[in-house]
């Protein structure tokens, strides 16, 4: 501190250059040890709490006090002389130890203190300052009520008149006193998340846990405002919550002309009523004097709103104004605190609530620093602070040179809540901490020679067994070198494919199986290698194998499991050496939960194999947790992610729903939906092939998500999620294409129809553990009961999201023949089952019956598949169609594609259709059929059987085929013709039984193998 007059130059322009003397500073009541000759520390916060007073500073401020109040007639009001009045004060604290002010002198204190504070740049109103005495007040509970009434008195409507209101003094200076822990009364909670994140107002963090330990019960939204916490004179201390009156004064956060800015539904409360700084005043301490006013714009703006150590809005507001947030030459930064900070300034004018901009009022305080100085000789200022952060070289406090210094009276920081109420750690020497650093570095490079490698190898249809082997890779990282491969890497670079399975300790295949039995299609490379080493060969890369095989498929498939099985039986047939049974993952269960367990025993038999560790230690390992958070991301369109979702096993369609039709006689059951789906990309098909549709989660289970959860991402802003094993330090992205927007993410990538209940449930332990609530929660069965018997916003958005399942495609046949047309039918079955006496509709059954003419579907075509079911290239020979159901959809586009070279000329063979369905009203191709076999001599005979038709007795498609055995027979041995079955898997293993039968007696005899092996016969089926 400066103990001189100092010159001020206003170095902003030629009018105002001529220098103001500062000789008040000479006053200063105390020295401060920020700056030297060698170093300026004058931007340091300094915002340690101050000291009780030493009885010297307690005198010396006493008499300094009474020189000014008297000194001061124009705001003063004394009752008694000066003399008189300070013979009694030294009266009073040879007999007490201390005295009280009058309450005129309480008042001149509290407007002096704001008249010296050298932060705030809105104290030119400081002879306006209301002061209520309340001194006399003693309880927590009086406390509370007379703050209440304050701030109504100050709000006034939205008109708002700066306060202080000012409670007991401390008389013990080894007690804090009445104390708000609060620093504002009114400010918002924050709610720290397990993955780091925070939820609200990171500055409220530590209160907000202080607040709940007293018994609040939050809403865990972004803009909870926190209740009071109070310290008596007693030593009391209580939490209340603020009136709900009080609690709404915020205002919304709109711009008038962006829209997006509106939409993010941000707030701000209203009245700036600082609470926990204390008026230090003639040798006393205040230690409750709280303070309030209206805000300057740019204090909630940009400090608040935009600040990355509060709410941390600045890439939020810049995506949602459609920026470039990736180039700071875009400017991008200003445009956001320009636009949003106008938003913060209409917002507060259109709800009629006290705002002032930072021209305006940067221009106020020079005029009032100007005053100060010809009045006082001074005004102490801290140009950090009383220059604002937007557009600062644009107002002239940023042109004006000022000096710091502290006069009293004052208001002064205190002990914050944490520092008063936490045991202060034992402090680690720096030569403890190094020789600790060292030690550990020394024992991590010795580990890190010895660390050996894991493989893992995933082959996945839908994206599942990916999402497995990435999920694992954090597991095994805790002791060995992880080396994460895809089976197609077999297609782009075979060598070095098995050279990294050859140099890993151990490979682990995590594998899916498809269709009938068949590797997916990222694994068939692979699988044609199984059979040669099945047939004999022995490849260097199996010599001295050690291997685990986790399999997925679903067990209403005969072929369960073939692929893993596969790899397992054929490994372990040539000596190599599995180190953990084959692991079962079946999707009719909840093979997430089966995979945990499993990839657990597989990680433990790796640490007992091939590491030194105790593996009692490995459970601490393997039970660590996963954690989760959002991360804003540069938005990407809906296209683009669901197409990096699909990968490369087909390339991604937008379609339309250009017809939407119920195939039922009675058109209110719904039990068959026929959808024509058209776009201009459709490429060239072939009748047999499929269209995956990629379905979108209903508007209720969405809206369910949204406003159920806590701390969910803006709807429209677009993120990354995040992941990491707890303990770990580094975060990476998950499997889900980042750059999709929350609105989409929860629409279209996480299944939130089939929720996986074991990981729901070891999740919801830990969130009820820490909550101490004990509700049955187990007894959810989908996602309606799981939020009925749960707190609102008990759960965090990226946790709960974290646990749920991705969504699958779901494969429908074809259903058109027409070479050359730009619209795909499908038919599909509206699946059903019962749930707690309720029926519901399956995931994609739900979503495509909600579908109206216009609506947009996601999907792509699959082709070239061996697994599809492919017409005989000689369309003379004839066609026996067997199907149930939607089964009859592929043989849909079958009868139009001979209609179709029919129409061209070509002779075509019979065609007879079996079709099964349970009655009249669920006959779905009578449509279809009706003049078709009239075309150019086209011949369709269709038999049909009722399962449940009234008065009529049971009848299945197997029945009508054992009956007409002499069609099957002619056409298919004499004739050589085609059968096609395609339906349920019950009706197609009892057709298949028939068949063989049929012949088994035909001349000459021919069994369905041989069929089969010259492709007369095909199956489809569906559990």
């Amino acid at each position: 501190m400066a103990q001189r007059n100092v010159e001020l130059q206003y170095i902003g322009g030629k009018e105002k250059c001529i220098p103001y003397t500062d000789f008040l500073n000479k006053k200063s009541c105390r020295r401060r040890s920020t700056c030297n000759s060698g170093s300026c520390k004058g931007s340091l916060l300094e915002r340690q709490g101050r000291r009780t007073l030493e009885k010297r500073e307690k005198e010396h401020q006493m008499f300094t006090f009474f020189d000014d109040y008297y000194q001061d007639e124009d705001n003063s009001m004394p009752k008694k002389g000066k003399t008189e009045r300070l013979w009694e004060v030294i009266n009073d604290i040879n007999r007490t130890g201390t005295y009280k002010h009058t309450s005129d002198e309480l008042a001149w204190a509290a407007r002096t203190a704001w008249r010296n504070a050298a932060r705030c740049v809105g104290r030119s109103m400081w002879k306006s300052l209301v002061v209520k005495d309340e001194r006399s007040l003693s309880t927590c509970e009086e406390i509370f009520t007379a703050i209440c009434n304050n701030l109504r008195e100050t709000y006034n409507g939205g008109n708002i008149i700066p306060t202080a209101v000012i409670f007991h003094q401390r008389t013990d200076d080894s007690k804090p006193g009445i104390r708000i822990w609060n620093d504002l009364i009114i400010s918002f909670a924050g709610y720290l998340q397990p993955n780091g994140d925070v939820c609200g107002d990171p500055k409220n963090v530590y209160l907000t846990n202080f607040a709940k330990d007293y018994g609040w019960k939050p809403d865990y939204t972004a803009f909870d405002v926190l209740p009071l916490i109070i310290t008596d004179i007693h030593e009391r201390t209580r939490c209340f919550e603020l009136p709900e009156d009080i609690r709404n004064y915020v205002v919304a956060i709109k711009h008038s002309r962006i829209p997006a800015i509106s939409d993010l539904n941000l707030k701000w409360y209203t009245i700036p009523s600082v609470s926990s700084m204390m008026l230090e005043a003639g040798g006393i301490q205040y230690t409750a004097a709280p303070i309030a006013g209206f805000f300057q714009d740019t204090e909630i703006s940009v400090m608040d709103l935009l600040n990355a150590s509060r709410y941390n809005m600045l890439e939020t507001v810049g995506l949602a104004m459609e920026l470039d947030i990736t180039n700071n030459s875009s400017y991008w930064k200003s445009q956001v605190g320009l636009e949003f900070n106008r938003a913060v300034y209409e917002s507060f004018k259109n709800a009629g609530v006290s705002i002032i901009d930072h021209f305006t009022i940067s221009e106020r305080f020079l005029s009032f620093m100007k005053e100060e100085i010809e009045i006082r000789g001074g005004c102490p200022s801290d140009w950090v602070w009383v220059v604002p952060p937007l557009s600062s070289g644009l107002v002239p406090t940023f042109h004006q040179e000022m000096i710091r210094y502290t006069l009293s009276p004052s208001y002064e920081y205190q002990m914050a809540v944490d520092e008063y109420f936490e045991n202060v750690k034992k402090k680690v020497s720096f030569r403890s901490v190094a020789w600790s650093v060292l030690l550990f570095c020394s024992m991590f490079k010795k580990a890190a020679k010895h660390r050996k490698t894991i493989s893992i190898v995933y082959a996945t249809e839908t994206g599942t067994a990916r999402d497995f082997a990435t999920s694992s890779v954090g597991l095994f990282e805790y002791g060995f070198i992880v080396n994460i491969m895809s089976m197609n890497d077999v297609n782009v670079d075979a060598v070095n494919f098995y050279q990294s399975i050859s140099s890993s300790c151990c490979t682990i295949f995590i594998c899916s199986t498809f269709g009938e039995g068949e590797p997916p299609l990222m694994g068939k490379t692979f699988g044609e290698h199984l059979n040669q080493i099945r047939l004999g060969e022995k490849p260097e890369w199996i010599r001295n194998l050690e291997f685990a095989v986790f399999g997925l498929g679903s067990s209403d498939y005969p072929n369960f499991l073939a692929f893993g099985k596969a790899i397992y039986n054929t490994l372990k047939g040539v000596k190599c050496t599995p180190i953990v049974q084959l692991g079962v993952g079946d999707d009719t269960k909840d093979q997430a939960s089966d995979f945990s367990v499993w990839i657990d025993k597989a990680f433990k038999a790796c640490c007992s194999r091939y590491t030194r560790s105790d593996t009692s230690k490995m459970d601490k390992v393997s039970k660590m947790s996963t954690l989760y958070r959002w991360r804003l991301e540069s938005p990407r369109p809906l296209q683009i992610t669901l197409q990096e979702k699909v990968g490369s096993i087909g390339r991604l369609i937008k379609f339309t729903v250009k017809n939407r039709k119920v195939l039922s006689k009675d058109k209110k059951e719904l039990k068959y939906l026929q959808l024509d789906l058209s776009s201009n990309e459709v490429p060239s098909y072939l009748p047999g092939d499929h269209i995956a549709i990629l379905p979108k989660n209903s508007n209720k289970h969405i809206n369910l998500v949204m406003g159920n959860l806590m701390s969910n991402p803006f709807t429209k802003m677009s993120y990354r999620l995040e992941t990491k094993v707890s303990g770990s330090k580094s975060w990476t992205t998950s499997n889900y294409p980042p750059g999709a927007s929350f609105l989409d993410f929860i629409s279209y990538f996480i299944d939130l129809h089939c929720l996986p209940k074991e990981r729901i449930i070891t999740y919801l332990r830990s969130k009820m553990n820490d909550l101490m609530i004990f509700t049955d929660f187990t007894r959810f069965t989908n996602l309606e009961s799981l939020f009925e018997m749960l707190p609102p916003c008990l759960l965090d958005s990226p946790g709960f999201v974290g646990c749920l399942n991705e969504t699958s495609r779901r494969l429908y046949s074809i259903a058109t023949g027409n070479p050359d047309s730009t619209t795909v039918s499908i038919i599909a079955s509206m699946a059903e089952f019962e749930l707690d006496g309720k029926t519901y509709l399956g995931f994609c059954s739900n979503y495509l019956q909600s579908l109206a003419e216009g609506d947009p579907v996601y999907g792509y075509i699959l082709s070239n598949n061996s697994n599809n079911m492919r017409l005989n290239e000689d369309p003379s020979k004839p066609m026996i169609l067997v199907a149930n159901g939607s089964g009859y959809a592929p043989f849909r586009a079958f009868i139009q594609r001979r209609a179709h070279e029919a129409y061209l000329g070509q002779q075509i063979g019979p065609i007879f259709l079996f079709f099964g369905c349970r009655t009249e009203n669920h006959v779905i191709y009578e449509d279809d059929i009706k003049g078709i076999d009239q075309q150019n001599g086209l011949s369709i005979k269709v038999i049909t059987a009722f399962s449940r038709q009234p008065n009529t007795p049971k009848r299945y498609v197997q029945d009508l085929i054992k009956k007409n055995a002499t069609i099957i027979s002619h056409n298919v041995v004499e004739k050589g013709g085609s059968i096609y079955v395609c339906g349920g898997q019950k009706m197609a293993k009892a057709v298949e039984s028939i068949i063989t039968k049929i012949l088994r007696k035909s001349k000459p005899a021919v069994t369905v193998d041989e069929l089969i092996a010259s492709g007369r016969y095909q199956t489809e089926y569906y559990s």
